[in-house]
Order: C-alpha cells, then sequence, then structure tokens
C-alpha cells in the first residue's frame, strides 16, 4: 500500500495528517502512509481531498470525520482501494480513510502495483458532490475497468442463488473462502460476501447481494466494532420478515465449517476434510536474511509457476534464513528445498541442518564461469555429503553498466532453474518459469549458467593484506561516465560483473587499520571489581607485571578466549570464567614442554592474582543494563549506608531520651506511693505525699512530646530494621518488551509503554515514601537536641520532594527510563522536552541505533538531517548530558555512575548495534559508527561550572580535532610480495565508510571495473571539502576491498554524499563548542596576529630609523674627523704627516715627490704594506648524528607531522608530538617532518640501516637539526 502511494503521490506520501492537509492545500495528491502514528488519531479539521491508510480500530469516534471508509479483504484488494479512494476524495473534496486488518498488513502476497495512473485519477469536478454512495459507486467502476479486474462496494463468490450466505469483512474473507471450499465439497453451496465500503454503508448492493438467501452468518475481524456487521446486515433484511442473523467468531477452516454448518440448520451428518493440495509447497531460503534476500524471495515467487505462486505463500520462522515457502501446504513447511548463499562463506553447519534430503545450495559467486569455484571448508563439504545435498554454483554475470533488475533477474533464473530440476515440472509448467519481460534474456542466462560444484576445490590461503589498485585507464568510457552519472543522481543502474552480491556489506579499505587501532579486546571483557571497571587486558597486564614475558603478547588473545565463554553480556564470576577460558586458550598453541610449563606457571600466577569478588562482563544485549545497575549501586552504595547508620544513631538517642524520661521518679503521688507500698491500710498515703518535698532535677517528658519522640522512633526502626542489600538502587521503566526476569539485582524493573511520562508520577511517589522518613529524622534530630519548638509543626508538616535538602533527594532510588531513538523522534519529541524541563531528577537512556544505519535504508532516510537527540537535550541547558557507545564501556559506566548521583534531569544518548546482524560484528557496527562521526560523544554537565568550555567536552571521540579521524591503511603490490612492497597511503574515515558497511545502505553504493574510473572521481573527503558549484561534475567514491584482495571504487550516490556532509557539519557544530576549529578563535587569533605584526613591522621601522639617523651621525662625525686632520696636516710645518693621511686615504705607500724633507729631518720609514691573507676556518669537527627524538615542550601541536605518518608521530597526554615509534616510517618522512615541523623541535638523528630512503644527502640535511 505505501509503495502503491509514493508511486500515486510521490512526494505526497507523508506520515503525518498535517502534512497531507498541507500537499493538498497546495494543490497536490496526499496520502498518510500506513502504520504513521498520528493516522489513528481523531481528524478535527477535514479539509482537503487526501487519504489516510491504517489498521482497522475499533474506536467508534476514529472514522467519523472522514467522508468514506474502505476496508480491504487480500493484499490486492488494498492496492486497488488506492486507486478507489484518491478518485472518490477527488470528486468529494474531503479525506478518505482506507482500513487493512493486521493479518493482511504483517502478510505477504503478491499484487500488481500501478506504475501510474493520472489519467485515472484526473477527475473533473465543476461543483463539490454530495452523494458520496453514487460518487463510490463511480469510483468503483473506474478502476474497474482500468484494472480489468472486478472492484465493487461489495464483492461476492459463489452461485447467484443459493441458500446460504456468509457475510464478511476484511481479513475474514479468506476463512470464510476457506470454509465455504469445505461445505462445496460436502454438498452444501452457500455464498461468501464481502464488504468493501464500510462507510456509508452500500444498503442496495448488500440486499442485492444476500437476494433469497435463507439463513446468513456474520463473520467478521475481531478488530472490527462490535454488533456493527450484524446490524447492518439485520437492516439490509428489514422489509424481508423477520430472518435470524448467526454470528461467528474467526477459527481454523475444519471448526469454522461446522459452526456454519450448524448456525445453517444442517443437522445431517458429513465428513469434513480438507482436499489434498495438487501442488507441492516449494520452499526456499537466503542467506543472509534481510531486505535484499526477502525481496530476492519475492521476485522468484513472482516469475514461478502460476500453480505455485497463486496457492498461497508463508514465511517460515528459520534463524538467521530469509525463507519463503509457495504452493498448497506452505504454511507447514519447516525445511528448505533450495537455499542461496550469498557468499561461500556463509554456508555453515547450521544453516545445512535446516535442508531437507536431497535439497540444493546455490552459492553465489563473484568468480566468472572460468575461474576459480567457491572453495569450501572441508567440514561443510562432509555436512553436505552427508545430508545428501546437492551443491552448485552461479558465476557472476558479465554485464555492465546495466540496471540492479538485470541482475536480479540472472539470479533468479539461476534459482528458478535449480527448481525445475529439483521438481522434475514438466515442458508447460517449465515454460511458465520465465515470465516474458524485459530481463527475459537474464533469467535465461541464469538458469544456463549454474554449474556443479567440483570435489577438488580446496580452500585458498585467507589474503591478510589488499592489493594496491589498478592504474586507471587512459581513455574515459563515456558509457560509463554516463551511467555513474546517472546512478549518483537517481541510483539504478551501472551494475557490473565487479559488483559483489547485492546482500553483502561492503569492506572499506580502511577497516583493518581502524580494528587494529581499535581492538575489541581492548575494551571487552571488561572486570567490575569493587566500584571500578577496567578492561581485562589491563587487569591482566597488571596481573603479569614482574611474572614473565611470555603471556603479555597474548593477553588479547586471553581476552578474546574469555568474551567466548560470555553469553549476552551477561556478568559472570571472574575467576570461574579465566579458568574455563584457559584450556582453550593453550589448546590453540603449539609450544615446546618447556615453553607450556613456563606458559602454565605464568596463567597460574596470573589466575592467583585476579580478584575473587570480581565478575566479568561481555558486550552484548544485556552489557547496558548489567552495567546500569552496578554503576547506581556504587553510586549509592556509600550513601545509603551513611543514611542507616545516622538513622541507626538517631534512633538509640531517642532510645535513651525515652528510656531516662520513664527512669524519672514517678513515685510521688499518692497513686504512685500506694502501689509502691503496697496499699494504705496502715499508711496514710496522700498525707504522706504531701510531706515529701519537691526535689530539683530533671523533670519528665510533657505527653504530647513523648508520644511524638516515640512515632518518630517507631519510624526509624522500621527503616533499621530494612536490610541495606534490599534497597532498590535504581527504577527503570522500560517499554514491555524486555524481559523483567534478566534484570540484575538491585533493579526495580517497570513495564511502561509511555515511560518518560509515567516517571513524574513514579518519582513523586517514591520520594513521597521516603519524605515521611526525612520528617521523621529532621523531628529526631531536633527532640535529641532538645531544639523542638511548635513552630517547627507547620514546616514539617509541609514537607514534600521539593524541600529535601541535596543529601535527602540523594536517597531517593533514582528513576530511569529506557527508550529507543526511534519511538522518542516519532512520537515522543514533547514528553523528552517536558521531562528535561521538570526538574526532577529524572533520567532518561536513549538507545541509538544509528550504528545499524537503519533509517538510511532508502533514499529518503539518507535525504533527511540526522536528528541529533543529545545536542537535542543539550539545548535544553540545565539536563545532563552523556552521548556515548557500547564501544566504550568504561566512560559508560562512569557516565551512568553520573547520572544515577545527579539531581538534575539527565539524559544518555547510548549508541547500541544490530544484534541480528549476522554480516558485521557488534564491535565493528559500533567502531565504524564512532569514528564515521554517526555517534559523537560528548559530555555536557552544568555542574562543572560556569563557563561552556567547563560543562563541554569532546575529547572522547577518536582525533576530536579533525574533521576526520585519519588512517593509515596498507596494500601490497600484487597478490603475493614482501613487506618491502607494502603501499601505505592516508585516508578519512568518513560516515560513508560506516554506511557501506551496512547491509541497509548497499543500495547507494556501487563497485565499479576499472575502466569505469575517471578523472571527476574523488574520494568522498576531497568531495565535501568542494565548494557546492564544483561538486555538480565530481563523483564520490571510496576505496573498497573486493573478495578477491583488490582494490575498487565504490561510487555513491548522493543522497549518500549528502548523509556524509550532514554528519561533517554536526561535526564542525560540536567542536566549535568543544573548542576545536572554532572560527571566534580563529578570527580573534587572527586579529591578534595582525596586530602583531603591525607592532613588529612598527618596531622595526623605528629601529630602521634610528639606525639609518645613527649611521648619518657616524658618516658626519668621521668626515669631521678626516677633514680635521687633513686640515692640520696641510697646517703643520712642511706637510708633517700629510704622506700617511694620503696613504691611508687612497691606500699608496709612496709620499708625493713634490713635498721636500729637511736633510736633519728623521726620514719616515715607509709603511710595509701588509696583505691579510684571509685564512680559512678551521673544518668544523663532524657532529655525531644520535638517536632520533622530539623536544616535546616546544611543539606547537600543528600537526604537520600527525598527518604525515600518524604512526610514527602522536600526541601525548598534553597533545604535543613525541616520536611513539621511528620505525613505522622511512628515514625521508622523518626529516621531511623535521623541516616541515615550524617550531624545529624534531631531530632525526641517525637513519637506520636497513633504510634505504638514508641517502648521504638526505643525511647531510639531517645534520642541520642535530
Amino acid at each position: 500500500m505505501n509503495r502503491t502511494e509514493v508511486t500515486l503521490c510521490g512526494t505526497g506520501a507523508v506520515t503525518s495528517i498535517a502534512a497531507a492537509q498541507g500537499v493538498t492545500a497546495a494543490g497536490g495528491r496526499a496520502a498518510v502512509l500506513l502504520d504513521s502514528e498520528d493516522a489513528h488519531g481523531v481528524v478535527a479539521d477535514i479539509t482537503g481531498a487526501w487519504i489516510a491508510h491504517r489498521r482497522r480500530c475499533s474506536h467508534p469516534d476514529s472514522a467519523r470525520a472522514y467522508a468514506f471508509e474502505l476496508l480491504a479483504g487480500d493484499a490486492q484488494q488494498a492496492v486497488d482501494h488506492c486507486l478507489v479512494a484518491h478518485r472518490l476524495a477527488a470528486s468529494l473534496k474531503r479525506p478518505g480513510l482506507c482500513d487493512v486488518d493486521a493479518d493482511i498488513a504483517d502478510d505477504i502476497a503478491l499484487v500488481q502495483l500501478p506504475t501510474e495512473a493520472t489519467d485515472l485519477l484526473r477527475v473533473e469536478v465543476n461543483e463539490t458532490r454530495t452523494d458520496v454512495l453514487a460518487a463510490a459507486r463511480e469510483a468503483f467502476a473506474a478502476v474497474g475497468h482500468w484494472t480489468g479486474r472486478p472492484c465493487s462496494p461489495v464483492r461476492r463468490r459463489g452461485p447467484d442463488t443459493c441458500r446460504y450466505a456468509i457475510v464478511t469483512t476484511g481479513a475474514a474473507w479468506a476463512q470464510a473462502c476457506a470454509a465455504a471450499q469445505l461445505l462445496s465439497a460436502g454438498g452444501i453451496d452457500c455464498t461468501i460476501i464481502g464488504l468493501a465500503l464500510l462507510s456509508p454503508v452500500p444498503v442496495e448492493e448488500l440486499r442485492s447481494a444476500i437476494g433469497d438467501a435463507e439463513a446468513v452468518v456474520v463473520l467478521d475481524h475481531e478488530d472490527s466494532r462490535p454488533g456493527e456487521l450484524a446490524t447492518l446486515v439485520q437492516s439490509a433484511w428489514q422489509d424481508r420478515g423477520e430472518r435470524q442473523v448467526h454470528v461467528l467468531p474467526r477459527g481454523p477452516a475444519i471448526e469454522l465449517a461446522q459452526a456454519l454448518r450448524q448456525s445453517f440448520g444442517i443437522t445431517a451428518d458429513m465428513t469434513l476434510t480438507v482436499p489434498v493440495a495438487a501442488t507441492q509447497a516449494l520452499t526456499l531460503g537466503v542467506v543472509p536474511a534481510g531486505a535484499w534476500a526477502d525481496s530476492l524471495l519475492l521476485d522468484v515467487a513472482a516469475a514461478s509457476t502460476p500453480s505455485y505462486n497463486q496457492a498461497g505463500m508463508a514465511r517460515p520462522c528459520l534463524p538467521g534464513i530469509s525463507a519463503l515457502s509457495i504452493g498448497a501446504g506452505s504454511h507447514q513447511a519447516q525445511q528448505l528445498d533450495l537455499l542461496t548463499v550469498a557468499h561461500h562463506s556463509l554456508l555453515t553447519l547450521s544453516n545445512i541442518q535446516h535442508l531437507r534430503p536431497g535439497a540444493t545450495v546455490l552459492i553465489l559467486s563473484e568468480a566468472e564461469a572460468d575461474g576459480p569455484a567457491p572453495a569450501l571448508a572441508q567440514v561443510v563439504r562432509d555436512a553436505l555429503r552427508d545430508a545428501g545435498v546437492r551443491a552448485l554454483w552461479l558465476p557472476v554475470a558479465s554485464v555492465g553498466p546495466a540496471q540492479q533488475d538485470v541482475r536480479t533477474a540472472y539470479e533468479v533464473g539461476a534459482i528458478l532453474g535449480c527448481c525445475d530440476q529439483d521438481l522434475g515440472l514438466t515442458g508447460d509448467e517449465a515454460s511458465h518459469l520465465l515470465q516474458p519481460d524485459a530481463c527475459d534474456d537474464a533469467r535465461s542466462a541464469g538458469s544456463r549458467c549454474v554449474l556443479e560444484l567440483p570435489e577438488a576445490a580446496a580452500v585458498g590461503e585467507p589474503k591478510t593484506m589488499s592489493q594496491t589498485p589498478d592504474e586507471p585507464p587512459a581513455d574515459v568510457d563515456s558509457e560509463w561516465v554516463e551511467a555513474l552519472r546517472r546512478f549518483h543522481v537517481t541510483g539504478r543502474g551501472a551494475v557490473s560483473a565487479a559488483e559483489p552480491v547485492h546482500g553483502l556489506p561492503l569492506r572499506p579499505w580502511a577497516l583493518a587499520s581502524l580494528l587494529a587501532a581499535e581492538a575489541a579486546t581492548d575494551r571487552y571483557p571488561a572486570v567490575v571489581e569493587g566500584d571500578d571497571l577496567l578492561p581485562f587486558v589491563d587487569v591482566a597486564r597488571a596481573g603479569l607485571e614482574g611474572v614473565g614475558d611470555l603471556l603479555t603478547p597474548h593477553v588479547a588473545r586471553l581476552a578474546s578466549v574469555l568474551e567466548s565463554q560470555i553469553d549476552g553480556g551477561a556478568p559472570r564470576a571472574l575467576t570461574d570464567t579465566y579458568a574455563e577460558a584457559r584450556s582453550g586458550f593453550v589448546a590453540g598453541l603449539d609450544l615446546s614442554p618447556v615453553a607450556a610449563t613456563a606458559l602454565a606457571a605464568e596463567l597460574d600466577a596470573l589466575g592467583n592474582r585476579l580478584a575473587p569478588a570480581a565478575d566479568v562482563i561481555g558486550l552484548g544485549p544485556q552489557t547496558l543494563i548489567e552495567l546500569l545497575a552496578r554503576a547506581a549501586a556504587q553510586a549509592r552504595r556509600a550513601r545509603i549506608h551513611t543514611f542507616h547508620e545516622d538513622v541507626l544513631q538517631l534512633s538509640r538517642r531517642l532510645e535513651e531520651r525515652l528510656r531516662l524520661d520513664a527512669d524519672l521518679d514517678g513515685t510521688r503521688t499518692p497513686a504512685g506511693l500506694s502501689a509502691a507500698l503496697g496499699g494504705a491500710l496502715q499508711i496514710d498515703v496522700p498525707s504522706l505525699a504531701n510531706s515529701l518535698k519537691v526535689r530539683r532535677g530533671s523533670q519528665r517528658l510533657g505527653e504530647p512530646r513523648r508520644q511524638r519522640m516515640a512515632a518518630t522512633l517507631a519510624h526509624l526502626r522500621q527503616f533499621v530494621d530494612i536490610d541495606e542489600k534490599s534497597l532498590p538502587n535504581v527504577v527503570l521503566l522500560h517499554p514491555a518488551h524486555i524481559d523483567p526476569g534478566a534484570m540484575p539485582d538491585g533493579v526495580t524493573a517497570v513495564a511502561h509503554d509511555v515511560g518518560m511520562e509515567a516517571a513524574a508520577g513514579y518519582f513523586e511517589a517514591s520520594a513521597r515514601d521516603l519524605v515521611d522518613l526525612f520528617r521523621a529524622v529532621r523531628t529526631a534530630r531536633l527532640e535529641a537536641d532538645d531544639r523542638y519548638v511548635p513552630a517547627h509543626d507547620a514546616a514539617l508538616e509541609r514537607m514534600d520532594w521539593q524541600t529535601l535538602d541535596p543529601e535527602e533527594l540523594a536517597l531517593v532510588p533514582p528513576v530511569f527510563v529506557l527508550e529507543s531513538a526511534d519511538r522518542v523522534l516519532s512520537h515522543a519529541m514533547s514528553a523528552l522536552s517536558t521531562l528535561l524541563r521538570s526538574g526532577r531528577p529524572l533520567h532518561l537512556i536513549i538507545l541509538d541505533s544509528s550504528a545499524a544505519m537503519v533509517a538510511e535504508g532508502n533514499a529518503e532516510g539518507l535525504a533527511l538531517a540526522h536528528p541529533d537527540l543529545g545536542f537535542l537535550a543539550v539545548a535544553h541547558r540545565d539536563a545532563l548530558v552523556l552521548q556515548t557507545s557500547l564501544a566504550l564501556p568504561v566512560q559508560l559506566y562512569r557516565g551512568l555512575g553520573q547520572l544515577a548521583s545527579s539531581l538534575r534531569p539527565s539524559v544518555a544518548v547510548v549508541a547500541v548495534p544490530d544484534w541480528e546482524q549476522s554480516m558485521v560484528a557488534p564491535w565493528t557496527q559500533l567502531t565504524a559508527a564512532r569514528y564515521g562521526r554517526g555517534t559523537p560523544d560528548l559530555l555536557y554537565d552544568p555542574d562543572r561550572g560556569d563557563s561552556w568550555s567547563k560543562r563541554f567536552d569532546l575529547t572522547t571521540n577518536p582525533q576530536p580535532d579533525e574533521l576526520w579521524p585519519r588512517l593509515v591503511p596498507r596494500a601490497r603490490d600484487g597478490a603475493v610480495g614482501d613487506a618491502d612492497d607494502d603501499t601505505e597511503m592516508d585516508e578519512a574515515f568518513t560516515f560513508a565508510h560506516a554506511a557501506a558497511l551496512s547491509p541497509h545502505c548497499r543500495h547507494a553504493f556501487r563497485v565499479i571495473p576499472t575502466q569505469a574510473w575517471s578523472a571527476e572521481q574523488v574520494p568522498i573527503d576531497e568531495y565535501l571539502q568542494l565548494a557546492p558549484s564544483q561538486r555538480s561534475r565530481r563523483l564520490p567514491y571510496l576505496w573498497i576491498v573486493a573478495n578477491d584482495g583488490g582494490l575498487k571504487r565504490a561510487v555513491m550516490t548522493r543522497e549518500m554524499a549528502y548523509a556524509s556532509a550532514d554528519r561533517l557539519q554536526q561535526w564542525r557544530t560540536l567542536q566549535e563548542l568543544g573548542g576545536y576549529r572554532n572560527e571566534y578563535v580563529q578570527q580573534a587569533t587572527a586579529e591578534v596576529q595582525d596586530l602583531a605584526d603591525d607592532e613588529s613591522r612598527r618596531q622595526r621601522d623605528v629601529l630602521q630609523r634610528q639606525h639609518e639617523e645613527k649611521m648619518d651621525e657616524l658618516r658626519q662625525e668621521v668626515a669631521r674627523e678626516a677633514v680635521g686632520k687633513l686640515a692640520n696636516a696641510l697646517l703643520s710645518k712642511d706637510g708633517q704627516g700629510l704622506p700617511t693621511i694620503l696613504a691611508a686615504v687612497t691606500g699608496d705607500s709612496t709620499a708625493p715627490a713634490s713635498v721636500a724633507v729637511p736633510a736633519d729631518a728623521e726620514t719616515p720609514a715607509a709603511p710595509v704594506e701588509k696583505v691579510k691573507a684571509e685564512e680559512e676556518p678551521p673544518p668544523e669537527p663532524e657532529v655525531k648524528l644520535g638517536e632520533g627524538f622530539i623536544d616535546s615542550p616546544l611543539c606547537t601541536s600543528c600537526h604537520d607531522c600527525i598527518n604525515m605518518n600518524p604512526r610514527m608521530f602522536q600526541y601525548d597526554g598534553n597533545k604535543q608530538a613525541v616520536l611513539a615509534d621511528a620505525t613505522a616510517g622511512t628515514y625521508a618522512q622523518l626529516v621531511k617532518a623535521a623541516e616541515a615541523c615550524p617550531a624545529r623541535c624534531i631531530v632525526p638523528g641517525a637513519p637506520r640501516e636497513d633504510d634505504a630512503t638514508a641517502s648521504p644527502a638526505l643525511v647531510q640535511r639531517a645534520r642541520k637539526f642535530s
């Protein structure tokens, strides 16, 4: 029905009544799809011509606002009613209602869908019609004429004239037909009448269909309005005398036929038996189970022999297998005749157990017909042989670029061909196997290409390293370019032999690097010891310190074996689980006797150091609840114990006070003396009492005070007598689908469908019970300190949860509500906002299944902006918000404890995997979603401080300062090669990489052959950095690893690219809030830098000007001095000193000949020319290059070296670079990083001897940093 409405209405097929009214107000055609939340509500404003689809409801007011109500008796009629309803609503200009019973909505059937019905639904209406019945008759007739199928407000099956009639509606039609068939076999003919138009009732058609029947039985659905159908039948008979109408409940065909016979008044004995089917059932299965498998099975059923697909269908429930049984007796079939396996590795012993003897297994392969056949493990081959199962395989179809329908038709043809061989169909039946359509050739090819699986096929060595990608072609294939552009826009076509089987998830190239960096054993199993939780690997490594080094490298494998001993995340005793896992761990090792003895000693030492009271928890469906129970217990244990001790002390003080009061002298009164002295026979007791002196001292308590203290003491004793361990640590309101028996100790489970609305009431009741205790505690403290005054009475009487102090409020058991993100987003957003604004310490845990990518299973889901529930909760400002993942058990455990201790509303959005997904491990789903920014981690705690930087934290995210986490995957040249041939490439892990792992998102990717590569294809992270105008001629892709180990490109649709851009924008927002890549900070930094640069330039200009002025002064001073000396020399006697001055100025050593020198004058010695030979500097001693290092305190966190090689360079706790592993890269990378470092803090040191990149020139470049 929904698919029909999408075809008829396009974007007008919506999920809310308001949206449908908006579409029709704009002149469009609209329909509210089946299973929309508000389709069952009462329509207040009946405007517009739109249609609502819903499951039949017995509520009397839910259909009154609609102009008409239709009810389908089978799936095909439900589809036809879509056409009738739209035509009728257009005629009436009012909304209509299409009902369907749950039996039909949840069952499977083959139907014919309209591809388009524009002409049929175009109704020219000059004025609004008021005769609904007349318009309905016209609409039914028009649809019947257009489809060629009978279509009327009342349908009838059986003889034209008949004594007995069965009137029915909805899904009861099929049961009525089955019972009538049994009666007919016994010689009793009856007419079956199905009412399709419930409102207004077509009385004339109903009366005509009943005709002259003498007895009528009404058979209706349990969801119908009680007695309504019987009343309609009686009103149709009102002019034909008094006739009794019998009402029967639904039931099995034979029992129903017997009840009908009795209702018709037939007393003759007759035996009713179910006729033997002429055709046996055919039961098909597909692995892996999922949407692709279900679609493939329905395609096979649609193309199968009419004698099969028209006899009925059923879905057997088989674990891990999508199954479909077609033909007579299909509801009883449980064993498979044919199992189709998408990949040979998915064929397991458990699958083989569901095959009947003589069945067939068909393995889909990505190899060509002349390539290698699928290689099965020997144990699987033995199981197939023992079960008598035939093994076949289907080579990949050599097509492309083509439509997906062609690939599907090829597979359908192969499956039908296998069925033809097993069932031995006749030639006439076999001619129906391939229905004539556009994919006829592909079906025929598929039926011919099935091959026998050879016995000699051996299991090859698993490929642990991807192969480097091929070189792109020099010439671009224009056909492929056009096909890929079309796929990017429409999501259709571009299928080739390179495309893996559609039911298999893709394997991104970067996944191997991701799982190496984030191994499951680094987090699980987790050990709970006391109040702390730690991964087992950390506990084991700490326990092995000082013991030995043989076991330490294998701790991860030991953790993996330990995890396998834990079922579903339920806790187990650590020591017992360790003892069981130890034998399995040792069995997988091949050790010498000496090594085995040493390993046993280390295992013994580790076992002795494990805490006997510790528990171990694995990753499973129960993990979250178990962590919640333990975190809440840890948060409340000390608080409850302290309060229990305080109450105990108070009760003892009150007991002592009352005992002292009772011990005060009470014999001074005549009655007291009489009781003490034994009577008044010899003593005048009153006189004696009056003669006693009044003694000063303590006085007895007044009676009101004594009674108040006694009542308070009784209340305190009642609490003291309760065992502390019996008090609930947490109250969990959850939907009914959670098993209360699986709840751990300390969790009080309350099943409630709208837990967020019920939580406030539950908290009020829990707090009210404790308010009486807190009132007693306050009274006891006042009484014990003799501070109680009557003014306290009113204050104590007015106590409620809002008057409790923080210590008292923290003692109220925390109320948690467990919800799924889908339920919250669909109909509980208002309840979420109300809870967060309530001011009560209510806590909500939202299970976010974003890691499973279910919502992204279609193009419409990908095109929608992702609703970030954590960010929406942060927008409420005063709530404590934790968004994390099951992949972080330590952070989750501490966060849940923080929620349990918080006195404000709080929300924990926890990412959970699809536990039913067998193709991708839960750990892989969670880790890929975290790295793909699909489930970012955040903590918003208003109690941390007033500033946003103190409240908001993103540090637990992978590489929080990057847009996408960067990984360094490796590939090897050729199928076989050395490690020296490995190629490394820096690659971002985006949301598209995480989505490629999900079978739900398989439709958004196309794996293409090498000849389809072109320059317009760019990696998805680069595509997202382009401006919108630049993206129009680019196709985003990511690298995936094919089953043969080769690297392929997977081009994606624009919806997937949009979803990736949306997650990136969401992450950028969180980054700015968390202080990473904050635009305001960058702008402020730029402004400060500009100011600093301006100041530096100003100071430099001042210094330059001062320098020039100084130089001018010096030049002038030197000139004055030279002129002065020259003048003195000229004015001296006989020019004495002038030659020296001239020689100094001109550099000439000879004096001028014209100057006369006296004979008696001492002739100065000629100046000796001093030629200063330029001395060459002594050679610098060669610097010895030591070990490379980074001067981390000088690091500016520029991230240049991390980007170059994140394995060689890493950040420490202060986010300053360290040389983590010099062997993880080349010497050339180390020198290049040193040269690029703005802080000049990287010292390359001496190269490794085996480093081929360490040339003499490169070593010389490195010396300047040493």
